[in-house]
């Protein structure tokens, strides 16, 4: 199995637009049945002032207009049952795909700090709700649909009432206000003495909770059918407005699974949020400049503040690196401290995110991230979408990959059922991976703070025969002496 196996691995990842479509065939499917009530009551208003010649032919029309409405009531009804788990889906995927690069981001630039009580909070519950564990925001889905759904009915029956008459119109929009809040009535919430008789006592009160939302259902369909159905010729128009007043009424609403869906959405909302925040305003410990050279090489300009002996001293290093080549650059602080500082004024380092030119900058972060709860592809893409890669992984990942149980789609830890633990050299894999699929061909700078492992060194030597340049930071009592790697 090669690298570029990593695209077909992963299925295609959902649209949002199955949303979109979602949306659309729920209102066509509320406002079908409201235009055949508002055409019958119509009818049932104006047949008695017509000659029959021209009943007959309002008659046929009345009856193709309805066989049009039950049509497009049906294609909505059939296209929402299959448009709404692809719907659920693509709100799965954009969720994961934001708490990975909301976590990459934060982890890039060295703000993903065990010590930060307010942050660790956000992404653990963003991660449980988003990647792995239950609930999901998909679990909205089927409820917030049906809630679309009866509001816009029953809005629309009510004002086709209303047309026929203003006072029967107003009673049923009563009824169904008073029918909604019985329904999303909610109990007291448990105390901590919460035992066998009080769960016994909340399903008695739940049963007749729901026994009311019935009845009070009924009476809603009562009153828009004695209020415009007992008049003459408004006969079929009350009935159906009843039924589909009643259907809508007393269909259970899952709010359960509503509010753990906006509860979710909320807390993937609340770490993007955090992420976007600017970090820490760190004085400009570390500046770096790159800048593009006619012959195709690249100068690099490091300033570095050093402020131990109480003056703060600006050490200036500036460096000329051929096409290809490996540079070790010795820097006046720990050389993971330096990248760390520049990984937090930059952020995350993506395929051509320059700093000072138009020269890509990729920086290796010191500590790379470890994701136990997302799968392997999730672990070397980091939420990016397969097919906008710059590169594909190598070849030792995609061997990793074969001879996990799921592939690519294996959750690397075991705490989570099917997951598979990996061991530090399959951790090193994944971490060259990531590099590699980031990695543009052509002039590009790589700067990271130790010597590579194997795995990464095979990458940046691939892309180093593509024209790649290599800085490597590196602590010494010489700041800005530089030595150049073969």
């Amino acid at each position: 199995m090669t690298g570029t196996h990593l695209v077909a691995a992963q299925r295609r990842p959902p649209s949002l637009s199955a949303a979109g479509i979602l949306s659309a065939v729920t209102l066509l499917g509320a406002l079908a049945p409201v235009a055949a009530v508002l055409l019958l009551l119509e009818d049932g208003q104006s047949g008695p002032l017509l000659e029959q010649g021209h009943i007959d032919r309002s008659r046929a029309g009345l009856l193709c207009a309805l066989t049009a409405c039950w049509t497009l009531w049906w294609l909505a009804r059939t296209a929402t049952e299959f448009t709404a788990p692809r719907a659920a889906q693509a709100v799965d995927h954009a969720a994961r795909r934001s708490v990975l690069t909301a976590i990459a981001r934060l982890s890039d630039s060295s703000r993903l700090s065990p010590d930060d009580q307010v942050l660790r909070d956000a992404v653990h519950a963003a991660a449980g709700v988003a990647v792995r564990w239950e609930p999901k925001l998909s679990t909205a889905i089927a409820p917030a649909t049906r809630l679309v759904h009866t509001a816009l009915v029953q809005c629309g029956v009510c004002l086709a009432v209303a047309s026929a008459d203003a006072l029967a119109g107003g009673l049923c929009a009563g009824a169904v206000v008073l029918c909604g809040l019985a329904r999303s009535w909610q109990h007291a919430p448990a105390r901590a003495d919460f035992g066998r008789a009080q769960w016994l006592a909340l399903a008695r009160r739940t049963r007749r909770r729901d026994l009311t939302a019935r009845v009070l259902a009924l009476g809603t369909a009562l009153t828009a059918y004695l209020s415009v159905g007992t008049r003459p010729g408004l006969e079929v128009g009350g009935v159906l407005a009843a039924v589909l007043l009643y259907g809508t009424a007393a269909t259970p609403l899952n709010t359960t699974a509503l509010r753990h869906g906006v509860t979710a959405l909320r807390r993937v909302r609340r770490l993007v949020a955090l992420a976007a925040r600017p970090p820490v305003d760190r004085r400009a410990a570390v500046r770096m400049s790159v800048r593009a050279l006619a012959d195709g090489g690249l100068r690099v300009r490091l300033v570095q503040t050093d402020d131990s002996g109480g003056v703060p001293r600006a050490h200036v290093t500036e460096v000329r690196l051929a096409p290809g080549r490996h540079v070790r650059l010795t820097t006046a602080r720990n050389s993971a401290d330096v990248l760390n500082d520049l990984l937090g004024a930059g952020g995350r380092p993506e395929p051509g995110r320059t700093t000072g030119d138009t020269v890509p900058v990729l920086l290796v972060p010191p500590d790379p991230l470890s994701l136990g709860f997302a799968s392997l592809a999730d672990n070397v893409t980091l939420g990016s979408t397969p097919v906008g890669l710059a590169q594909p992984p190598p070849d030792n990942v995609a061997r990793l990959a074969a001879g996990l149980s799921h592939g690519w789609q294996t959750v690397l830890s075991g705490q989570f059922s099917q997951g598979q633990e990996l061991d530090t050299a399959g951790w090193s894999e994944v971490t060259a991976a990531r590099v590699a699929v980031r990695l543009p061909v052509g002039t590009v700078l790589v700067c990271l703070s130790a010597d590579p492992d194997p795995a990464l060194a095979r990458v940046l030597e691939k892309g180093r025969a593509t024209g790649a340049c290599v800085l490597q930071l590196e602590h010494g009592s010489l700041a800005g002496v530089e030595r150049e790697t073969a």
